[in-house]
């Protein structure tokens, strides 16, 4: 517990005092000091530069869990939120959208604004018909009891795969393709859905330009204040 607690202002005292760096650690590690069963952070790294900020997030974490504290953690980052967290707490106006398992509220939203703040999304304008949605000119199947009403549906730039064309696949001329490490972020401008946002591979040659062709694997509909459907193609 000693070494935890030295490790952090260890990390205050590599940089000069009056850093941001060494004022957000140093203020942590005094508070970690007196015990407390319950630790606030309001924002705590906001001022640090990224590369600093994960680096203090994962010993953060590491201290958490050794210490075996409760920590409140205020943050507007969502990638800050999704790493750190045990559960979720999403807001908004001072009311609470929904309370959870970061993966749960990744995977499934409970709403829109949920869906929407909490990672990348697509989000698409449908209309249920039958046991389909149209999406632009293209079919999604519809989940089962659907009202023939307006819908939204919530694509994960992840959730498409790459395809050669054919029935029900999507397709659009790439407008941005940025390597990111370890996938692909592409832009691909649709001629009835505007421009999609998608994750790919990095096996997958999505060249600025030409026409990609793709189709949703897995996609969320929004119908009304009910709980979203989740769809797998």
């Amino acid at each position: 517990m000693r070494w935890r607690w030295s490790t952090w202002t260890s990390t205050a005292t590599a940089t000069p005092p009056s850093s941001p760096a060494a004022s957000s650690s140093g203020a942590i590690a005094r508070a970690l000091v007196l015990r407390p069963k319950i630790l606030l952070l309001d924002e705590p790294f906001s001022n640090l530069d990224a590369l600093l900020r994960v680096r203090l997030r994962e010993e953060l974490r590491l201290i958490q869990r050794s210490l075996k504290i409760t920590a409140v953690f205020v943050t507007h980052d969502q990638e800050e939120a999704l790493s750190l967290a045990d559960r979720i707490a999403v807001m908004r106006k001072g009311e609470l959208q929904q309370l959870d398992k970061p993966a749960i509220i990744y995977a499934t939203p409970r709403n829109l604004f949920v869906a929407d703040f909490i990672g990348a999304m697509n989000m698409l304008d449908g209309t249920a018909e039958g046991g389909n949605i149209r999406v632009g000119d293209k079919l999604l199947p519809a989940p089962a009891g659907i009202a023939q009403s307006a819908t939204k549906v919530a694509l994960r730039p992840e959730d498409v795969t790459v395809t050669t064309g054919g029935d029900g696949a999507w397709s659009g001329v790439v407008t941005s393709a940025s390597d990111l490490g370890h996938y692909r972020k592409v832009f691909v401008k649709t001629e009835n859905l505007g421009v999609l946002k998608l994750f790919l591979p990095k096996s997958v040659d999505a060249v600025e330009g030409e026409t990609l062709a793709f189709k949703p694997t897995r996609y969320l509909v929004f119908h009304g204040q009910d709980k979203p459907a989740e769809m797998h193609l």
